[in-house]
């Protein structure tokens, strides 16, 4: 609403600390064309568990999924756990604190991404073969 009365010049604020420009489009991301406007014909129309499913790797889906899109997908959750700190004070409610000293260390991902590359050269080395020597050195 201030946004619109703004652009109307019904509303000053020509030496704000806000920027219009960027207040609208928070205010207008989730009606923009590219967040509403998804052509999933690609996929089958299925999301990603169902094709998960379809080729015999739920399991994975499961282990791997919601916990790591929160990251893809910059949710509270991984916001929360890559980079604020739980203040110790119990009179402040335990409330989260920014880690302006970079104290949190997340544990490496790169098990994780042996083990799914590993699945990716075997669904390769299947469908379409790999040389002997590659398959045997990813192993």
């Amino acid at each position: 609403m201030i946004v619109e009365q703004i652009k109307a010049n019904t509303v000053t604020m020509s030496d704000s600390h806000l920027v219009i420009e960027y207040l609208d489009f928070i205010a207008s991301e989730f009606i923009r064309k590219e967040f509403i406007d998804m052509d999933t014909s690609y996929f089958d129309n299925k999301g990603v568990r169902d094709k998960a499913i379809q080729v015999g790797e739920k399991d994975l889906f499961d282990y791997f999924y919601d916990y790591d899109s929160q990251y893809e997908h910059a949710l509270w959750g991984a916001i929360r756990e890559s980079s604020l700190l739980k203040c110790n004070e119990a009179s402040h409610g335990y409330h989260c604190v920014p880690d302006v000293e970079n104290n949190i260390k997340l544990k490496n991902v790169w098990h994780d991404c042996c083990f799914v590359f590993k699945k990716v050269i075997e669904i390769l080395n299947s469908e379409y073969g790999c040389p002997e020597h590659l398959v045997i050195e990813v192993k």
